[in-house]
């Protein structure tokens, strides 16, 4: 089983190198080179100063020993150049790598299932690594730096040992130990010393990012929250208008949680990295007292002295950034692990799914039969025996009090979620049958929670980068945003996080902009879940009063616990805790003064009056 853990371990490392490399071709490449150069460069010197020592004690003409000089000159030259510009492809190609990844990662997130990326699992899940993310141990670029390490060691240790095979040649006697029991000492206290700093660095990252995992995450929640209400600032008006304490209280739990959570972190670091520190000093003092030692009984030259200390002190600090890059590497697969579960999360697989061809001729119809629908994890029940039909170029509207289940149908309309019993079909079909995407490509939505994007305006509409400027006008100008049109121009921006000049919308417009994004993309289903909920009563009566000539021949499904929209529709069905309890016109159902409807309407009836 630990074998396999081990091999589990391995792959997933190869398979991170290969997800890096997949995101920036060039980023490996630039580190090999960089950290070749890098550990070549200390053994330049060191060979050539020996070379130049030797040639001083045996009284070489200066000529010669200039000859030494300007070769240790130029390489060095040589190799700074080289090294200075690989190193600064490195950090284009990592900062490059570090964008993509987070592309990468929210684009996973966009295709995943509605009824996934709601699940509390996944949430906890992005939170994780987010938390993981955010400290330098298990971040995308110290993983880059413990790469380019351990490459640069490795390559390091290769050079010294070539260096160092004379010296370890070199006949030494001290008080009847031969010199290979003297070599075979020396290099199993070095192993020994190697082994155990690898042990505990290795076992205070693990033990810094369980905490992490454990104590952390619910700070970092919180304070992830607290910094998107500190740096929003369309939120900074209720600040100000209620109680300045609130804000500034939450600060000092965020400054709190902040200490809390970082100096617990470093200092399980620090406190594997002062031993092995330690541990580094007393490998110091025997390599040069090894050294010293073949020194002093003439086992090796003058100059042979700075080239053997050198390398020998190289063996031992790259051997040290080994095992200080595999003490991040090895215990940060907890991160790889997490990711990886993360990116391997089944997408939906309907490529082989019937196709719906989008066109306005075609004829749909909607049936919900026999639908009840629970949320995952839970046992109450939010739609019950479900029985209705959407047809099409009919006016519908689904209306019922706060929790009915009005927004809950709509997810399983458009398939954010599936039914728990019963199924949805459009023209007798399975709409699970279907090819998702293409599915959605026959509705058209105004969400009870829409979003607006901090981007220009045409752009926010046409849901693109790339649209048609005369259909986005008339689609803002049948919802009543002509003047607003007169003042702003499409190519300007909403909101004022990448535009300082930047629109600031009030409520209504940012409705009424919602609205026209709809009708741009004129599905042959158009969806407005509460789409006036942010109007006033004339604002509203107006916008369905024109109704007809924004909806033109597509099905609109209003839902709404406003009834303003009912008597302009064919159909109405009325739930009530989670179930259908009545549906017809506006007229009928206004007929019967024992019906929810009625009660309902005459509730509210008093607000759709003109003063």
């Amino acid at each position: 089983m630990e074998v396999w853990s081990v091999k589990n371990k391995i792959a997933r490392f190869f398979r991170f190198c290969n997800y890096l490399s997949d995101l920036e071709h060039g980023y490996f490449i630039c580190v090999i080179i960089s950290n070749i150069l890098k550990a070549i460069a200390p053994f330049v010197n060191l060979y050539f100063s020996k070379k130049i020592i030797d040639a001083v004690l045996v009284n070489m003409s200066s000529s010669e020993i200039m000859k030494y000089v300007w070769a240790m000159v130029i390489l060095n030259l040589l190799i700074m150049i080289l090294q200075g510009y690989f190193e600064s492809r490195g950090e284009y190609h990592n900062l490059n790598m570090m964008k993509k990844h987070e592309m990468k990662k929210a684009k996973k997130l966009m295709n995943l299932d509605y009824e996934v990326v709601e699940n509390d699992c996944l949430q906890t899940s992005i939170t994780e690594l987010y938390s993981l993310e955010q400290h330098g141990v298990y971040s995308l670029s110290n993983f880059n730096k413990a790469v380019a390490d351990f490459i640069a060691s490795i390559a390091g240790v290769v050079i010294a040992l070539y260096f160092s095979i004379k010296f370890f040649e070199a006949k030494l006697t001290f008080k009847g130990i031969y010199n290979g029991e003297i070599n075979l000492i020396f290099i199993t206290l070095f192993i020994l010393l190697n082994v155990l700093s690898f042990m505990i660095i290795n076992k205070t990252h693990e033990s810094a990012g369980n905490f992490i995992i454990k104590e952390g995450n619910k700070v970092l929640r919180y304070i992830k929250s607290y910094m998107n209400i500190m740096y929003n600032y369309r939120v900074g008006k209720d600040i100000k208008m209620y109680d300045m304490n609130l804000a500034e209280n939450s600060m000092k739990v965020y400054k709190r949680n902040m200490f809390y959570v970082f100096s617990s972190f470093w200092t399980r670091l620090e406190k594997g990295n002062t031993i092995a520190k330690i541990l580094s000093s007393i490998l110091s003092i025997l390599i040069f007292l090894f050294v010293g030692m073949k020194a002093v009984y003439g086992s090796i030259s003058v100059g042979q002295i700075m080239l053997y200390t050198g390398a020998i002190n190289s063996i031992f600090k790259n051997v040290s950034g080994v095992v200080n890059s595999l003490g991040i590497l090895i215990p940060t697969d907890f991160y790889r692990r997490k990711l990886f579960e993360f990116m391997d999360i089944d997408k939906r697989n309907d490529c082989e799914k019937s196709l719906i061809n989008k066109t306005q001729s075609a004829t749909y119809e909607i049936e919900f039969k026999d639908v009840s629908f629970k949320y995952p994890g839970t046992d109450k029940y939010v739609l019950n025996d479900i029985n209705l039909k959407f047809k099409e170029g009919k006016r519908y509207a689904v209306v019922g009090i706060n929790g009915s289940g009005k927004t809950t149908l709509i997810k399983l309309l458009l398939r954010f979620y599936n039914p728990t019993e019963g199924q949805i079909t459009i023209n007798g079909i399975d709409i699970r049958k279907y090819n998702h995407d293409k599915y959605l490509d026959i509705f058209s939505a105004v969400f009870q929670d829409f979003k607006l994007f901090s981007l220009k305006l045409g752009e926010n509409i046409a849901s693109s980068t790339e649209y048609n400027e005369d259909k986005v006008k008339q689609s803002m100008q049948k919802v009543g945003l002509s003047r607003f049109l007169q003042k702003n121009d499409l190519k300007d921006y909403l909101y004022r996080e990448f535009d300082e000049n930047g629109i600031e919308v009030s409520g209504g417009e940012a409705q009424k902009i919602a609205m026209a994004r709809s009708i741009y993309n004129n599905g042959n289903f158009i969806v407005l879940d509460e789409p006036t909920a942010a109007l006033d009563p004339i604002s509203e009566y107006e916008i369905y009063s024109q109704f007809d000539n924004i909806i033109g021949s597509n099905t609109a499904i209003y839902i709404s616990h406003r009834l303003s929209s009912c008597r302009f529709c064919d159909n109405i069905y009325v739930l009530s805790k989670g179930a259908l309890v009545q549906s017809g016109s506006h007229n009928q159902l206004i007929s019967d003064i024992n019906g929810e409807y009625y009660e309902l309407w005459n509730e509210q009836a008093k607000y759709y009056k003109r003063e």
